[in-house]
């Protein structure tokens, strides 16, 4: 802490005094003659004194909590980063997400089965809900009844016989299926973490009807009729 000096030359401190030695030194009744106009400024060096050092706490304290919420802030960060796949998480404490299968490309002819395997990592499973893009399509909370609910999305058509807490199916399919997933999986108080992962799947169709192609070059012939076996044999 810095010393408090008085202004005059006479009344300051010397190496290592403090206020309160001054105010003995001054105040011990050998100084009887002048005493009433030092006490006064004793006093006044005195309420300088702890006015500078309740700014100095203040300020240290200030900065102390400055360093904690950087601290605190950091390690939110950290958490999330490890929470979803990828770094996707939001709250990633122990709550992960394990496996995220989403088929990246798929018949429209064919169902599409996404699953999300998780870990609960000892917290108490609350809800667990896909999405497509940002609509939420699929619903399951074990504690409530009906335990598994489904919201109208366009191209989406869930089959809830088939889909349980770590998978969903989808059927029939749509053109309007293709988008990105995500699988969300929340647990419950009095920590509320919540992780996620998300991909993508393209629903492609393919024609099985004859049809007469005409190429002006042998090598375009070739190329044409690998395409086509490749797609029928799909």
């Amino acid at each position: 802490m810095k010393k408090c000096r008085l202004v005059q030359t006479s009344w300051q401190f010397k190496s290592g005094e403090t206020e309160e030695k001054l105010f003995e030194k001054y105040l011990d009744g050998k100084n009887s003659v002048n005493k009433r106009p030092r006490i006064k400024k004793v006093r006044e060096v005195k309420k300088k004194c702890n006015k500078l050092k309740l700014r100095e706490k203040v300020t240290k304290e200030e900065v102390e909590k400055g360093k904690q919420e950087e601290r605190e802030e950091e390690e939110k960060e950290e958490e999330a980063a490890a929470g979803g796949q990828g770094g996707d998480g939001r709250v990633g404490f122990s709550l992960r997400v394990l496996e995220l299968h989403v088929p990246p490309v798929v018949d429209v002819r064919n169902k599409a089965v996404l699953v999300c395997q998780f870990d609960l990592e000892g917290d108490k499973f609350l809800s667990l809900k896909w999405y497509k893009e940002e609509l939420e399509f699929f619903r399951y909370m074990p504690d409530f009844v009906p335990r598994i609910q489904t919201f109208k999305v366009d191209g989406i058509n869930v089959v809830e016989s088939e889909s349980n807490m770590t998978s969903i199916v989808l059927n029939p399919l749509e053109y309007k299926s293709s988008g990105l997933y995500r699988c969300e999986v929340s647990a419950e108080a009095p920590h509320f973490k919540v992780v996620y992962s998300h991909a993508n799947m393209s629903v492609l169709g393919y024609s099985h009807e004859k049809c007469e192609v005409f190429f002006a070059g042998e090598a375009e012939a070739a190329a044409a009729a690998a395409a086509i076996n490749s797609a029928k044999s799909k």
